[in-house]
């Protein structure tokens, strides 16, 4: 349209692409979406290649790379939260060190200072009445006012000795040995909690000799505070410790020993307060692996020999606690890593020795959970959060890759579809070109109009049938084979044979069956007829003049069942309709000259004398109930007409 040029002059115009424009049924209020498609691409097998990796790669490498991206933003947020968190708790567990040594040595102090002050109270003149009242109504304040205190002990070098105790009711109760010319005197006096007197006894085989324990010895032997090392206290069966402090005379001679005991069951209860994580553990331990607090007060004494010891660390059954010591043995102090039972653990020790002045170390252990934990539970809430998101990313991908690839098969759909009705209307203009159609003499017309109809739908066998004897009988006026490329005519199928299928011949507009064996009405049909050929398929299309049933044309489609489409069906009915007019002459030359032949394929005789036609040309083969019938094929009637 609007090319010039000289007249007769063959111009080659190039107008684009070609497009097809489709109506696809959509599910939103019953409309249509209109979808144009450019059909001129699916020709190309490289374009197709390109647009399936397009539709279907993309998609998928999109989602890939949002998964790789996901995976990596979490795998780096995780290792950076562990390292940070990592760090906090180094800092956290070097905070716990400070606090216990500050505990400890607050715990520890007042012993010291109550040795010192108490000490040189007395000074010279240890059994001075002045003095010793003085120094046993100091000690029975502190006593009371400083909770970890239990004992005082003041002892000489001739073994007297005088012992302040509390008791669990905070009373203080005396003990005092005189050793003396008339030999041992023990003495308690017992008070109430207000330190009035309330009794005094005189046990008589209390052999104990404060010369001989380890508190004196020591503190003779050092010039400065001493330290004994955690013991079970002879009477109360609890651990602890003594401060003790020798004091001597002018002369330098050492003249007696004063002593506080610690109970450690208090510095054991403040471990056991401390918060740690959430399951981490803080101890106190000597430089031989020997308990000095333990936040299980009970587990720290064990029975040896009749009497009660400290434990070691090594006999408490805790394999956390064991490969924590044997790394202590071996590293010392520090900071390290602990895997046990593939559990892993941070592990702290430090020294005590500044704060107290003896090899003690502040032993922690904590699992790496409780730190770094709450990193791998908001990492996995962050993949549970992004998996949702990858989930419904995918289901978009999916949703593109589908409708990429429903555009690309309707797209292929419509070029087929194109090409069927090239091939259809190729056809209708063969078979507009052959007026002879319309002529029910003409055999030849017939038989191109089976032959070029099979071939435009490729259906195995196309074939013509003309109703008789007033629709008793269906004959055969030519049937195409595309197998063979010949031409049959003269089969003869009665009514009485096959009810059904005449019935539905003449009451319904098209008789579309996909599986002809399963169709009640196409059963027997299938067993006569179809099924000798391998045919399963078929389409039956009454052809209808002035609502009078004149014939009928079936397509019969070899192999597996076939789905006729509309599309099929309509190309079909269009063929039906050109027949109308040739049935309806050859119907009408038969009602008027019922004796009259022709040397065609239509049947011109009357229908007693086609039967009888058929009888003559047939052979007698018996079926279902051994009734005789003629037939030339079998399980079919015959006629060549």
């Amino acid at each position: 349209r609007g090319v010039s040029g000289p007249p007769g002059e063959l111009r080659e115009v190039k107008i684009g692409r070609p497009l097809f424009m489709h109506r696809f049924p959509s599910r939103r209020n019953g409309r249509f979406m209109e979808e144009i498609l450019d059909i001129s691409r699916v020709d190309s097998r490289r374009e197709q290649f390109k647009r399936r990796l397009l539709a279907i790669v993309v998609p998928i490498a999109c989602v890939a790379l949002m998964i790789g991206s996901i995976l990596g933003i979490a795998l780096y947020s995780y290792a950076n939260n562990r390292r940070d968190a990592l760090a906090l708790s180094e800092d956290l567990l070097k905070s716990l060190d400070s606090r216990i040594a500050t505990e400890v040595r607050s715990f520890l102090s007042p012993a010291a200072k109550m040795v010192t002050i108490i000490g040189s109270t007395i000074g010279a003149s240890p059994h001075s009445g002045n003095q010793r009242l003085l120094a046993e109504s100091l000690a029975t304040q502190m006593l009371k006012n400083i909770p970890q205190l239990a004992i005082f002990s003041f002892a000489d070098t001739q073994g007297n000795y005088l012992m302040l105790k509390k008791m669990p009711d905070q009373s203080i109760h005396t003990k005092t040995i005189e050793r003396g010319e008339g030999g041992l005197k023990v003495a308690w006096i017992r008070r109430d909690p207000d330190g009035s007197e309330i009794g005094r006894e005189y046990p008589s085989n209390d052999t104990y000799d404060p010369r001989t324990r380890p508190w004196f010895i020591g503190a003779a032997n050092t010039a400065g505070v001493y330290w004994t090392d955690v013991y079970i206290f002879f009477t109360d069966k609890k651990p602890g410790i003594t401060a003790s402090k020798a004091f001597r005379n002018d002369a330098g001679e050492l003249v007696g020993v004063v002593g506080v005991d610690i109970e450690l069951e208090n510095l054991s209860a403040f471990l056991s307060d401390l918060q740690i994580g959430r399951n981490g553990r803080a101890m106190i331990i000597d430089d031989s692996g020997r308990l000095v607090a333990f936040p299980e007060v009970r587990r720290m004494m064990k029975q040896k020999g009749g009497e009660f010891v400290a434990a070691q660390m090594n006999e408490l059954d805790d394999p956390v606690l064991d490969r924590a010591f044997n790394r202590f043995l071996i590293e010392k102090e520090g900071r390290r890593e602990l895997i046990v039972d593939e559990k892993k653990y941070i592990n702290t020790v430090s020294s005590l020795r500044s704060a107290v002045g003896k090899n003690w170390s502040v032993l922690i252990t904590v699992p790496a959970d409780d730190f770094v934990g709450f990193v791998s539970r908001n990492n996995r809430k962050a993949l549970l959060m992004s998996t949702g998101i990858l989930v419904l990313a995918s289901v978009l991908a999916g949703l593109l890759i589908w409708q990429g690839l429903r555009a690309d098969r309707n797209a292929r759909l419509l070029l087929a579809r194109r090409k069927e009705m090239e091939i259809q209307s190729r056809a209708f203009s063969d078979l507009a070109a052959k007026p002879a159609i319309f002529d029910p003499a003409d055999a030849a017309a017939l038989e191109d109009l089976t032959r070029i109809t099979a071939e435009a739908t490729g259906v195995r066998r196309v074939s013509v049938w003309q109703w008789l004897s007033g629709g008793r009988q269906l004959v055969c006026n030519d049937c195409y084979d595309r197998e063979s490329g010949g031409h049959t005519r003269g089969t003869v199928l009665l009514q009485e044979d096959l009810p059904r299928l005449f019935e539905a011949l003449l009451t319904e507009e098209a008789l579309p069956v996909q599986d002809a064996a399963q169709d009640p009405r196409t059963a027997e049909l299938h067993r006569i007829y179809l099924n000798p050929f391998g045919c399963i398929g078929l389409l039956a299309i009454p052809i209808v003049d002035q609502e009078k049933c004149r014939g009928a044309l079936w397509f019969e489609h070899e192999g597996s069942p076939h789905g006729w489409r509309s599309e099929e069906v309509s190309f079909a009915q269009a063929v039906a309709g050109l027949l109308t007019l040739r049935l309806s002459a050859a119907q009408s030359q038969a009602e008027c000259a019922p004796s009259a032949r022709t040397a065609g394929p239509f049947q011109t005789m009357g229908p007693d004398e086609a039967f009888q036609a058929t009888e003559r040309h047939s052979k007698p083969l018996a079926i279902d109930g051994g009734k005789p019938v003629n037939q030339v094929e079998p399980a079919m009637r015959l006629a060549t007409i």
